[in-house]
């Protein structure tokens, strides 16, 4: 199971739920549909990567009254990831992620066809994020756009976390799609951040 922050042991105090629901291209795509997969790999975690089936639309405007509860419903598009430390240290652990990266594959062909990426955020208290982000290919090409719901579950608290000593790997990705990540050469450092000063008031 994965669960987060990666690495990092004790009791579940909350959930992060990331639904990809829907996916429109804005250029004319030779994939089919049907073969592609939407997947999530967080900052460090080893275990490998989320998959999420999308439905391919061909009009944002068509689902825009769509409920969020019944888009959070759909298996194949939606994930929930446990939290296993404090709403402070979480939030620490996405400072320092920076972006949350979906890459757009097609498993026919097996390439990465395009990228989105979300900044991380930093609070999610008061609703989800529901937002369509550029997926762009190499050379930064907009070819299409991807809907991204977060959401967190309500009290999630104050924990004590024990990082698993074992050494974190970032996963590699196709250089020819732009990513960010800052602090990708000291990862443990990162994990053991969130396990420093454990008894620190947190919010």
């Amino acid at each position: 199971m994965h669960s987060l922050p990666p690495a990092v042991k004790g009791k579940q105090q909350g959930a992060l739920t990331v639904s990809v629901p829907h996916l429109h291209w804005t250029t004319n795509n030779n994939s089919s549909h049907s073969h592609i997969v939407v997947k999530l790999c967080w900052w460090g975690d080893k275990t490998g990567p989320v998959s999420f089936k999308p439905l391919n639309v061909k009009n944002r405007n068509a689902v825009r009254n769509e409920p969020q509860s019944e888009l959070l419903k759909r298996s194949k598009s939606t994930k929930v990831f446990p939290i296993l430390c404090g709403k402070t240290r979480f939030f620490r652990y996405l400072s320092d992620m920076a972006w949350i990266t979906f890459d757009v594959v097609d498993t026919i062909k097996q390439v990465t066809i395009g990228r989105a990426e979300l900044k991380a955020p930093l609070r999610l208290d008061h609703k989800p994020i529901d937002v369509w982000c550029s997926i762009t290919a190499s050379g930064m090409r907009k070819i299409g756009e991807l809907h991204i719901i977060l959401s967190l579950s309500r009290g999630i608290q104050a924990s004590r976390s024990v990082v698993a000593n074992k050494p974190s790997r970032i996963p590699s990705f196709n250089p020819d799609v732009h990513q960010h990540h800052p602090k990708t050469h000291n990862t443990n450092s990162n994990n053991n951040n969130i396990n420093k000063d454990e008894d620190e008031d947190e919010d």
